[in-house]
């Protein structure tokens, strides 16, 4: 069994190199930390709503999570805020299509993102767009009180 301190204790989440020659020389996938994952949808999100995307749409997924987790040798992200992500997204969005599957393979499998996951943030995109249903303030669980703002 695993010791406490085995648990909490900080990995070591080194990135992964991707040889790109089409490029000229290699990049770098983050290997992010459960938070950084959580950023990452999160921002997705936030930033296909920016764009005003159908529900259904998914463009630009790959192009956004290569942007997201291209980081330098030592796991530093070189996209470091959620405008220069969504920047650096368009920008490759029109680079080759091979390349960017590539890299979004590797960042796929270093970080768990399976098409189950791309599906669910599809889902929680449409929930976020759609009001809720009754009137009034939500209810606290249990308590039968509303809560106030």
């Amino acid at each position: 069994m695993l010791s406490l301190d085995q648990i909490l204790n900080p990995e070591q989440l080194p990135p992964s190199r991707v040889p790109v020659p089409e490029w000229g020389g290699h990049a770098f996938i983050a290997n992010l930390t459960a938070d950084g994952r959580d950023e990452v949808e999160t921002a997705w999100v936030a930033y296909r709503e920016s764009r005003e995307q159908e529900d259904s749409d998914q463009r630009g997924f790959r192009a956004y999570l290569v942007a997201a987790t291209l980081c330098d040798d030592g796991g530093n992200l070189v996209f470091g805020t959620r405008e220069a992500v969504a920047t650096a997204a368009a920008k490759l969005a029109v680079k080759s299509a091979a390349v960017l599957t590539r890299l979004f393979t590797v960042s796929c499998a270093l970080n768990a993102f399976s098409k189950e996951d791309i599906e669910a943030l599809e889902k929680n995109c449409t929930a976020a767009q759609t009001p809720p249903t009754g009137s009034g303030p939500p209810k606290d669980a249990g308590s039968g009180e509303s809560r106030s703002a």
